[in-house]
């Protein structure tokens, strides 16, 4: 039996949607599709702290989890004005939901469009792409985001802020 002209290139076709599919695949792509440039490691984030390098270290996840624990040194990306409305929409007490975008386009107009930024939030979060892609959207270049997320960094003992208290800030 003769095999059809198109089976070959059909196959190959095939190989090439299964292996674009697949995430390991996908060389130089991390979560949130961010390529290796838009990450950071713990360690590369962790060498930048302690040599107390000009950096923003934005938390993404919500103000009820930083106010919990944060890594040592970020801060929330939006005033907290905004948070207080969240809470009060979230409550019913106002209407209508406080404009994000608006809220970090106020928010970063304090600082360098060249100021270094690292993002991050929960581990297995896309928060924190979110957040850079949206950064990134402003105007700023020098964005990336931690490759894990905050439960690895404090798992591996690195400062973090609980209740305004450093806590493995002798460890290095």
């Amino acid at each position: 039996m003769k095999t059809p002209r198109l089976f070959p290139a059909a196959l190959l076709l095939l190989c090439l949607c299964l292996s674009l599919a697949d995430p390991a695949s996908a060389k130089g792509r991390h979560k949130g599709g961010l390529t290796d440039e838009e990450v950071i490691s713990e360690e590369a984030l962790r060498s930048q702290l302690l040599e107390k390098k000009l950096l923003l270290l934005l938390d993404s996840r919500s103000k009820r989890s930083f106010d919990a624990a944060h890594i040592e040194g970020a801060s929330l990306p939006l005033a907290d004005d905004y948070y207080r409305q969240e809470d009060l929409f979230a409550s019913g007490l106002i209407p209508k939901m406080p404009d994000r975008a608006l809220a970090l386009k106020n928010a970063m107009q304090k600082h360098p469009k060249d100021i270094p930024i690292v993002t991050y939030c929960s581990d297995d979060c896309q928060s924190g792409a979110v957040l850079l892609y949206d950064i990134k959207k402003l105007g700023f270049q020098n964005v990336r985001m931690l490759e894990t997320g905050f439960q690895s960094w404090e798992g591996k003992g690195y400062p973090v802020t609980t209740n305004e208290k450093p806590v493995g800030s002798d460890r290095p």
